[in-house]
């Protein structure tokens, strides 16, 4: 390699090192004014159980039922994906380059900041932004899935028009940290986010798997109840619940735990236990809406 060739591959290499480490400065200096702005908010904001991966061109968050891709580029979409259903997300006013700050990805926003974290059975995208009166402070255009707004939830469904995933905006806070009223609304292909309360604001859409129970199981029972809701009770599981902390990876038990459907909603909740672990047993609703075992 030429004299010439080898400066110009170390300016090149510096001008990268440079730039890494801008970025990391400006990272870490965006961190330090969401914990200075929100300190009561900043560490569920920054911080989860799993860290996003380099993917090619892009950073990857997987949680327990939903992984999502968040391309380097801002102008690219997000892809969320549980099981075998995909779809892109592609969210108005972002602009500028993903960063990672501490374990959330990051983007710059034409009226703040967002940043995505993986959580529980899905996604949470805090966002930090400036609020105008009687305008959204974020948009999502969703494509190759159907939105379908039920209250306060907004259920992502597949072409089949299966619910896969349900968007909700459990926590919004002003600038005083006062929690106040967030809404999802939807029109055809769009998903808009409205907070009551104008100036800085920090808000927390989540997406969450629906395709799964709390608890795999197998050989359990279900009923329906007079309110509209599926009990689901006992079954077998091969990790988890009644088996304790001692049972072999693989090995499967009865499970004595109970969860509740709720179709409006798409949800599972976990609601008690049985008094002993039942596998392959019937339920039965009565007329007064008690449920035999």
């Amino acid at each position: 390699m030429t004299m010439t060739a080898t400066r110009a591959w170390s300016l090149i290499w510096g001008a990268m090192g440079v730039a890494a480490l801008i970025g990391g400065c400006e990272a870490e200096r965006r961190a330090d004014d969401v914990r200075h702005a929100f300190p009561n908010q900043a560490a569920s904001l920054l911080s989860t159980r799993l860290a996003p991966t380099a993917g090619l061109n892009s950073w990857v968050l997987d949680s327990d039922g939903v992984r999502a891709t968040f391309p380097w580029a801002a102008g690219e979409p997000v892809t969320i994906q549980t099981g075998d259903f995909v779809f892109q997300s592609f969210e108005l006013g972002v602009i500028g380059e993903a960063k990672r700050v501490d374990n959330a990805v990051t983007y710059e926003r034409d009226n703040g900041f967002v940043y995505w974290l993986s959580e529980g059975h899905g996604v949470e995208e805090w966002l930090w932004v400036d609020a105008v009166a009687n305008e959204p402070v974020a948009s999502w255009r969703i494509d190759g899935a159907p939105l379908d707004q039920r209250g306060e939830v907004v259920i992502v469904s597949d072409l089949a028009g299966a619910p896969r995933l349900r968007v909700t905006a459990p926590a919004a806070f002003d600038e005083l940290g006062k929690p106040v009223e967030a809404s999802l609304v939807v029109a055809g292909d769009r998903l808009s986010l409205f907070v009551d309360a104008t100036g800085e604001v920090l808000v927390d859409p989540m997406w969450e798997d629906l395709s799964t129970m709390q608890l795999a199981r197998a050989s359990h029972a279900a009923a329906l109840l007079p309110t509209g809701f599926v009990l689901v009770s006992g079954g077998e599981s091969s990790f988890g619940g009644g088996g304790g902390g001692g049972v072999p990876q693989g090995l499967s038990f009865a499970e004595s735990s109970a969860e509740l459907y709720n179709p409006a909603a798409a949800t599972w909740t976990p609601t008690g236990f049985m008094g002993d672990p039942r596998m392959d047993h019937t339920l039965t609703t009565l007329p007064s809406g008690e449920v035999l075992v």
